[in-house]
């Protein structure tokens, strides 16, 4: 489930059942039965209904209702699965499982009581397929499109496949746009100081020159750590690559002048095409291998954290 998609969704109007079932494939959400204790890593065993599912912290509060519902349902849904996966173990409170706040679970103030609100009313439902609770992994922000259970961990699951997750059209009509993760920089440009995600223009032809290299051969890939050492020895220097390029009968990026980015309509950028004064027609990489690249040679610590990404231009 993609929750900042659960909370576009409910503003739009949508109940959780209808919110779960366009995140989870052919399921059923009804009544099951529940344990009344689980073992919670550092609380002992709780109530199951009570401490520990009004202890989640997974989702702000103040999120409308159907969400809120959703949430709890998938919540619950997670805990059943683990607790099938792992008997007799107590399950942790981090990301790593689920996080769980004890002092939520005492269902003070209106903020709280939202959520208490959210898991009483939806008390014993249950995402089931093929008459088991499922595994219902759920995350922040999906970009407008969910993966497959087989591309993120490599197994298949009939109910987690991706979907398109917008109306209209993408990225604006996406249900999670309304998410500060939805076009986010991820990592600081220098080693130190200020964030700065920004990159200067010679920066990305740098880039754009480590990938003409590696494509000649892999075996310069060894050379390619980015200039600046900031996360161990430094690379080649730009005017390196530019003298292996020449030496190797290649043209170098020269001036850059655009950078061009393809989708595949799946959830994945397919392409990224780069215009410079040597190159006018362009030069196409594939967007796997240019993100290859970039996490080999961007500097200081950029990074990109999934495969659907693009670039602005300041």
């Amino acid at each position: 489930m993609n929750q900042y998609g659960a909370y576009g969704r409910a503003q739009e109007g949508q109940g959780y059942a209808t919110i779960l079932k366009a995140y989870y494939k052919g399921v059923s959400v009804g009544s099951y039965s529940v344990p009344s204790k689980i073992k919670v890593a550092g609380f002992g065993s709780l109530s199951f209904e009570g401490k520990y599912l009004l202890g989640i912290s997974e989702m702000p509060r103040s999120w409308p209702m159907n969400a809120l519902r959703a949430q709890a349902v998938a919540a619950r849904t997670y805990a059943l699965n683990w607790l099938q996966i792992h008997p007799g173990q107590s399950i942790c409170t981090t990301q790593a499982c689920q996080v769980y706040n004890s002092y939520n679970a005492n269902c003070t103030g209106t903020y709280n009581k939202r959520w208490c609100d959210a898991v009483k009313s939806t008390r014993g439902i249950v995402i089931t397929s093929g008459g088991s609770p499922i595994t219902a992994w759920y995350a922040s922000t999906a970009g407008g499109y969910t993966l497959s259970s087989q591309e993120v961990w490599g197994g298949y699951r009939s109910y987690a496949q991706g979907i398109k997750d917008y109306r209209g059209s993408w990225p604006n009509g996406a249900y999670d746009k309304a998410s500060p993760w939805f076009h986010k920089a991820w990592g600081n440009s220098r080693c130190g100081g200020a964030y700065y995600p920004w990159m200067s223009q010679d920066q990305v032809a740098d880039l754009f020159n480590a990938a003409l290299l590696s494509q000649a051969s892999s075996g310069y890939n060894k050379y390619l750590s980015p200039t600046d050492g900031c996360l161990g020895a430094a690379g080649w220097s730009r005017t390196r690559v530019i003298s292996k390029l020449s030496d190797l009968g290649i043209k170098d990026v020269g001036s850059l002048s655009n950078i061009l980015i393809g989708f595949d309509g799946q959830g994945h950028t397919s392409s990224v095409t780069f215009v410079s004064s040597k190159y006018p027609s362009g030069k196409t990489f594939s967007g796997s291998f240019f993100s290859s690249i970039y996490h080999l040679r961007s500097p200081g610590t950029l990074s990109l954290v999934t495969n659907l990404y693009d670039v602005i231009k300041r």
